[in-house]
């Protein structure tokens, strides 16, 4: 279905706009733009047969006495045509896209339909070779002599194997992922747990409790080091509050206390100064 319609940038001020303008008034090109719009929603084609005229004026809402606003289309030639019979002037020339706006939805339904079959065909194949692949119950046969046949045997499709659509499977013993031959990689395995020990005294807090969740700091700087990364430590050695200063540089330690500023003892001595004139203050 039709949404819009194309409209000329020269339409209010075409010779045939002014005349109908001055035939009815400006009340005339709303119904007109009306019919239209009307038009390319019901009758795509500009064909308006088998519409009276009294019809066409109701289709575009046309608010005057009857008969006056058909017979102005027809002078002005925005509508031709005898009566029962008439169509828009230069449709399908000027309105190609509303016109043609059935072939569009025929062309779009078709599409979607080989979309469809070509989705089903691929499940069918992939239940097909489910099946095929799935153990049988039966006793297996004997094996055949080598000079028997020179045909190779069957082996199942692998007609889409390494594209991104994989195919759903509704029944079979087996995953699509098996079916294509696709390996994913896995996770890797978990590392042993560490070995218990005690916590060093210059062994930094954050390195132990890294230690004691699987974690070996040590281990990493020793690598960092063996591979010529010179200077690259995680820990340094701990202060008395068991942090290193590369972890407080981090922020990962907890701030120092502030140390107690000591005042001068208000009963001690007082400190007498001198001016230049040498009298005491």
């Amino acid at each position: 279905m039709n949404t819009d319609i194309r409209l000329d940038v020269t339409f209010p001020d075409h010779p045939k706009t002014i005349a109908l303008v001055a035939i009815l008034g400006e009340k005339a090109v709303r119904p007109l733009l009306r019919l239209w719009t009307r038009a390319a929603g019901t009758h795509i084609k500009g064909d308006l047969t088998g519409l009276s005229d009294r019809q066409i004026e109701l289709m575009a809402a046309w608010p005057g006495r009857s008969q006056v606003f058909v017979a102005a289309l027809l002078q002005v030639r925005f509508l031709e045509g005898e009566p029962g019979a008439r169509h828009l002037h230069d449709w399908m020339q000027r309105q190609t896209y509303a016109a043609n706006s059935d072939y569009r939805t025929e062309k779009a339904r078709r599409a979607a339909a080989a979309k469809w079959d070509k989705i089903r065909s691929t499940e069918r194949d992939a239940t097909s070779t489910a099946q095929s692949n799935a153990p049988s119950n039966a006793p297996a046969p004997a094996p055949s002599p080598a000079h028997s046949s020179n045909n190779p045997s069957p082996t199942p499709s692998r007609e889409r194997e390494g594209k991104f659509f994989r195919p759903r499977l509704r029944r079979g013993p087996k995953s699509a992922d098996e079916i294509l031959g696709l390996n994913f990689a896995r996770p890797p395995d978990p590392s042993p747990p560490l070995p218990p020990r005690d916590r060093r005294p210059d062994e930094c807090l954050v390195s132990w409790n890294a230690y004691q969740q699987g974690q070996d700091h040590d281990a990493m700087d020793r690598k960092a080091q063996d591979s010529g990364m010179t200077g690259f430590t995680l820990h340094g050695p701990a202060s008395e509050d068991g942090y290193c200063e590369k972890c407080r540089s981090r922020g990962m330690a907890p701030k120092r206390a502030a140390l107690p500023v000591l005042l001068p003892d208000p009963g001690g001595p007082v400190l007498v100064t001198a001016p230049a004139n040498g009298e005491p203050s």
